[in-house]
């Protein structure tokens, strides 16, 4: 492995195609090399891996075909523009990340790998996903000026993949998609929300994307945790055959008009607190949890308990228009369920309660 750190003070550093070098590997060759500025390799070169880490002060970026490995290649090199990506590239993870003028993405048709790729490139506008990318997890994460989403077929991983990409109108997601945690939690400007076919989870999915009107939930959806908690325009829920966690779901969705549960939900702990304009509440018949589940629905004038609920705690807290309780025949747990509820006129008591503290 060649590496020229015994010169910290290098600003330029030019290897011409014509020397023949007895390695091939600069993984690390010149990281931390705070001064340098400019640097050329010859095309003999195969691994990049961190080669310019740290490069403060680089503006140029290259990349040979020969090289395979880019991982981290020019991570935090705050002063690059352009980013490029050889032929035979396969690895690119981390490879831009940090690079805080960035503006123009790359990916080469070889690449599988894109993991954290540009991660925290601020002004990056363009993005970029190879044919045979796999993983694109965190690849554009904070990349706030990003206004377009891409998604190569072959991906299946797209955890936190546009995470706070405050700028994007537009969401992606490809057929192979497996993995959508966190994809665009944090996007305040996209309006419609997209899932593959073969998704299964979407826990966070977007979360707080505060202009988002549209919901939608794959068939093969296990996981809506948080999935569109926070996201005060969203009007209709929706909920896939498969989901059986619905817990925070459509927390703080303040214009949400219709609550919805799934066959096979189990959790809906906080599934809906907070939606104030919702008037009719639902329960599916395996639900175990509703701890929290309609709080502070201020408008909700029915309620709902499945036969399996067991917890109870809070469900129904803050509902001042509810006039008639509920109590499902298995809950044991009525902490503070309907405490609040001023439009109360009887009141209800399952034979397993065993706690009932404030709950009325």
């Amino acid at each position: 492995m060649i590496n020229f750190k015994q010169y910290p003070q290098m600003t330029k550093c030019i290897i011409p195609n014509n020397v023949v070098l007895t390695d091939t590997n600069f993984s690390e060759a010149f990281s931390n090399m705070y001064q340098l500025k400019e640097s050329c390799l010859p095309e003999s070169i195969e691994n990049m891996a961190s080669a310019y880490y740290n490069c403060y002060n680089l503006t140029t970026a290259i990349c040979g075909d020969n090289v395979t490995n880019m991982a981290s290649a020019y991570y935090n090199c705050a002063n690059l523009t352009t980013a490029v990506c050889g032929d035979n590239v396969t690895d690119m993870a981390s490879a831009y990340r940090s690079c805080d003028n960035l503006i123009t993405a790359a990916c080469g048709d070889k690449v599988t790998n894109m993991l954290d790729t540009y991660l925290g490139c601020f002004n990056l506008t363009t993005a970029a996903c190879g044919d045979n990318v796999t993983d694109m997890n965190g690849t554009y994460y904070d990349c706030v000026r990003l206004t377009t989403a891409v998604c190569g077929d072959k991906v299946t991983n797209m955890h936190a993949a546009y995470y706070d990409c405050r700028n994007l109108t537009t969401a992606v997601c490809g057929d192979n998609v497996t993995n959508m945690r966190y994809t665009y939690s944090n996007c305040s400007n996209l309006v419609t929300a997209v899932c593959g076919d073969n998704v299964t989870d979407i826990a966070f999915a977007y979360g707080n994307c505060v202009n988002l009107t549209t919901a939608v939930c794959g068939d093969k959806v296990t996981n809506m945790f948080e999935a569109y908690y926070g996201c005060r325009n969203l009007t209709t829920a929706v909920c896939g055959d498969n989901v059986t966690n619905m817990a925070f779901a459509y927390g703080n969705c303040f214009n949400l008009t219709t609550a919805v549960c799934g066959d096979n939900v189990t959790d809906m702990g906080e599934a809906y607190s907070n939606c104030v304009r919702l008037t009719t509440a639902v329960c599916g018949d395996k639900v175990t949890n509703m701890a929290n589940a309609y709080e502070r629905c201020y408008n909700l004038i029915t309620a709902a308990c499945g036969d399996n609920v067991t917890n109870m705690s809070v469900a129904y807290r803050g509902c001042f228009r509810l006039t008639t309780a509920v109590c499902g025949n298995n809950v044991t747990n009525m902490r503070g369920t309907y405490d609040s509820c001023e439009s109360l006129t009887t009141a209800v008591c399952g034979d397993k309660v065993t706690t009932m503290y404030q709950a009325y």
